[in-house]
């Protein structure tokens, strides 16, 4: 189907979903975008309130009727979702599939991607692509491994300026890390305490302390008790070591009574 035949049809079918026509505006933007060329993309700067999003989805039909699968990025999850499901109705006359990825659900993103039309923000895509490649997630299944594929982006002003410098983190929940809460709960209970007091624990002594309060650790100090002599220390704290009952630091391996031999 020739490009004017076929935005002669959507056209149609846009009257049909909204009961307006298209502007001149509209149909001279889609032209512009279509014009043929060698593959290289289309910069179009549309005035507000000349209906971007209308634009935006006449060229996607358009492209699914050639056998391409389009990726709409939109400014935010919010717009992605809403814009998804206000043109459903369109892209259902042309028999075109069509869904967002800004679901928390992993499952409902994988079946999203199996679309024809996917809407979503860039973060979004990124999410889902750095899942796919790096986590193997297996989350955009073979969507962009045909080639057969077009991107568009609505207010790339948007993505390129204000998200320009913005950077994706993958965060997850480490296993188990509940039960770390007792610990953080115990060093902020430490910090508050020496605030309050106006105290300034180094943080090599909070280590000892936090350290010393989920293990059992030995101070050398602690053998002064015993005796005087550093050189009698020091081969009480070496045998300690060496029958691995602590190790470098203090902490207590084992709990087994020591016998040192009288020379």
């Amino acid at each position: 189907m020739g490009r004017e035949k076929a935005l002669t049809v959507i056209k149609r079918a846009t009257y049909l979903d909204t009961g307006f026509h298209l502007t001149n505006a509209q149909i001279l933007s889609c032209l512009l975008a279509l014009k043929p060329s060698d593959n290289q993309g289309r910069l179009l700067q549309i005035a507000t309130g000349e209906g971007k999003s209308t634009i935006i989805s006449v060229l996607a039909v358009f492209y699914v009727l050639h056998g391409k699968t389009v990726d709409i990025i939109t400014s935010s999850p919010v717009l992605a979702e809403r814009d998804a499901k206000e043109n459903e109705k369109l892209y259902n006359l042309f028999d075109i599939s069509v869904s967002h990825n800004s679901s928390e659900n992993v499952d409902e993103r994988r079946s999203a991607y199996e679309k024809q039309i996917v809407y979503g923000d860039v973060s979004s895509f990124q999410r889902d692509y750095l899942l796919d490649h790096f986590y193997g997630k297996r989350i955009l299944g073979d969507r962009y491994e045909n080639g057969r594929k077009n991107i568009l982006v609505d207010e790339v002003d948007s993505m390129l300026l204000d998200k320009g410098n913005c950077v994706l983190y993958l965060s997850h929940q480490p296993p188990n890390l509940d039960s770390l809460e007792s610990v953080y709960v115990f060093i902020w209970q430490m910090i508050v305490m020496n605030a309050v007091n106006g105290k300034c624990v180094p943080v090599s002594e909070m280590k000892t302390i936090v350290l010393d309060n989920i293990f059992s650790i030995l101070d050398k100090k602690e053998l002064n008790k015993l005796t005087k002599d550093r050189k009698i220390i020091e081969e009480i704290w070496n045998e300690l070591i060496e029958n691995n009952n602590i190790d470098d630091s203090g902490k207590i391996l084992s709990s087994e009574t020591i016998k040192f031999q009288n020379e």
